[in-house]
């Protein structure tokens, strides 16, 4: 769907949104606003969408708000603070089915609805961190260029890694004799 007709069928749906509707009053609509007519069941498909769109619109910033409360768990905690951490990260999930079940999302979505969110949330702080390293590379590659040349190759890398080996082990014959 290309974004005319995606707009031509959010001004029908706006239009007789909270209204009764038959097919002829919706082909009548659709005339005088000289858009291509659906039929009625694509009218209450898209219907649909719109009321899901905003309940998800709404419930996205309440999701968020509870997702602020997740702590991280570090690795050397002790077993007692991780257990601490993770039951209070579990909290968070609880109340986040709270939000669905307030929200009223039909129970034949809300896994969909629940898996979305997090592949965009999570897909969101991947790709962040994602562009966090493409920076840091761009910086190696400027140096790596100001080094070699900007044929830089795995054989420079081969060279360069060798090179800091063997300075290493030098650096550890000079100290063991001193």
């Amino acid at each position: 769907m290309d974004e005319q007709r995606r707009a031509e069928i959010k001004r029908i749906v706006e239009h007789f949104r909270g209204k009764a509707i038959s097919q002829n009053v919706l082909t009548e609509y659709c005339n005088l606003t000289k858009v291509e007519p659906i039929v009625v069941g694509d009218y209450k498909d898209y219907l649909y969408q719109v009321e899901h769109d905003d309940k998800i619109l709404a419930l996205v910033p309440r999701i968020l708000k509870e997702l602020q409360a997740i702590q991280y768990v570090p690795e050397f905690a002790s077993a007692n603070e991780r257990k601490q951490i993770k039951e209070r990260n579990d909290v968070v999930r609880v109340e986040i089915t709270k939000l669905f079940e307030e929200n009223a999302i039909a129970y034949r979505t809300v896994d969909t609805i629940g898996k979305e969110l997090g592949r965009l949330i999570g897909g969101t702080v991947e790709m962040a961190g994602q562009t966090a390293f493409n920076k840091a590379l761009e910086v190696l590659l400027h140096l790596a260029n100001k080094e070699f040349g900007s044929d830089f190759n795995m054989k420079h890398v081969s060279d360069y890694v060798l090179k800091v080996f063997n300075e290493a082990e030098q650096k550890k014959a000079d100290n063991s004799g001193k």
